[in-house]
């Protein structure tokens, strides 16, 4: 993810930009372009893992009555790991510029809005119809009038919802609303979990504390100036990053899609927040982070004897050398694990990207003109 994917990725966009859509289509350099968009911040894959890695490693362990008592560790993250993010940041703007310029060149504003408003004209005439079939029967007055309050607003204007033929307290509504639903009360439930082994947990033995640390996700987002040592401009620098990206603009993101699937409003209104929904989305890595926790989880054994090599081999190693060679004792370990939390983390984002996906694929067919051949 860290290696082929960013090359990977400027290649192809390069390519896209040089060839002819005589080689290669408007539509195909269209689809190609927006994946290529969304898919920039996998890239962030391994640094969301290290980010796992460093924020369970932040240990402020105090003893119960004796504050003068503790252990603290504590992991910054260094040059590189800042750079690798604000490349990944660089190579999503350049991902943007090019699907931006693709869509003025193309003019896909003007197609959609004269493509929606076909859509809207039609939807209109079908629903003024279904209403006066409505007051024409014997309840007519109650139904009509429930019809009206399910419709467009007094412009004649249409929702998302409702050009793509679906009832506003339809299911993707439902789907958008447990999706939020699950983001915002899955991030405070507990996700992740911390098996301390080895020497350490006769300190933390000595210290009344447990050989367990667990966390809610909104626990890791701000752990990396949990333990009270001074925190670097790095630590605090990642930590804004993460609260950012993987918790508000997520957020953001599913409750402007509710705005734009269920209001009616002006075609060319409508594309302006698509496009702008579309870049939400590319920067919310709620996912990604999500998928670096069940990842260090599942493969808790590699990123145990991960934690014991690094421990080995720093600035530790006289000590916990000394040590596992007198004893036969680790100096620190740490196997993560995962609680049933994660659950409703992972639900939440599959659900997310499976919204994402459908909205863009309901707005791509309304522009391309081919709602209008399934109505």
């Amino acid at each position: 993810a860290s290696i082929l994917l960013p090359y990977g990725k400027l290649l192809i966009l390069g390519t896209m930009w040089f060839v002819p859509a005589s080689t290669w289509g408007v539509h195909r350099r269209d689809r190609v372009l927006v994946i290529m968009d969304q898919i920039g911040k996998v890239t962030l894959a391994d640094c969301s893992l290290f980010a796992v890695l460093s924020i369970m490693l932040q240990a402020p362990w105090s003893a119960e009555g004796d504050p003068s008592t503790r252990l603290q560790l504590g992991v910054s993250p260094r040059a590189g790991y800042i750079w690798q993010v604000f490349g990944t940041g660089v190579s999503l703007v350049v991902g943007h510029a090019m699907l931006a310029a693709h869509r003025i060149v193309e003019r896909e504003s003007n197609k959609y809005i004269v493509q929606a408003s076909v859509v809207q004209s039609t939807r209109t005439m079908s629903m003024l119809e279904s209403q006066t079939n409505l007051r024409s029967s014997s309840a007519g007055g109650l139904l009509a009038s429930f019809a009206d309050a399910l419709g467009g607003n007094s412009e004649g204007n249409l929702s998302v919802a409702q050009l793509a033929g679906h009832a506003k307290a339809g299911l993707v509504t439902l789907l958008l609303s447990t999706t939020l639903g699950l983001m915002l009360g899955g991030t405070f439930v507990g996700c992740f979990k911390v098996h301390w082994t080895g020497a350490v947990t006769s300190i933390r033995g000595l210290m009344h504390d447990g050989a367990y640390d667990y966390w809610t996700m909104w626990e890791l987002l701000v752990g990396l100036t949990r333990t009270g040592l001074q925190a670097t401009a790095a630590c605090i620098f990642v930590e804004a990053l993460l609260i950012i990206f993987c918790f508000i603009v997520p957020i953001a993101f599913i409750a402007a899609m509710l705005v734009l699937w269920l209001c009616p409003m002006k075609p060319a209104v409508q594309y302006r927040m698509w496009v702008v929904l579309q870049v939400v989305c590319a920067w919310g890595a709620m996912d990604i982070f999500t998928g670096a926790i069940f990842l260090s989880g599942l493969f808790s054994k590699d990123i145990y004897n991960f934690v014991n090599y690094s421990m080995e081999h720093g600035n530790l190693q006289p000590i916990c050398a000394g040590l596992q060679g007198s004893t036969g004792v680790v100096c620190i370990g740490a196997e993560p694990g995962l609680q049933m939390g994660i659950a409703l983390i992972l639900t939440a984002v599959i659900l997310w990207v499976a919204c994402a996906i459908y909205v863009h694929m309901v707005m791509t067919r309304i522009r391309e003109g081919k709602m209008l051949q399934t109505m």
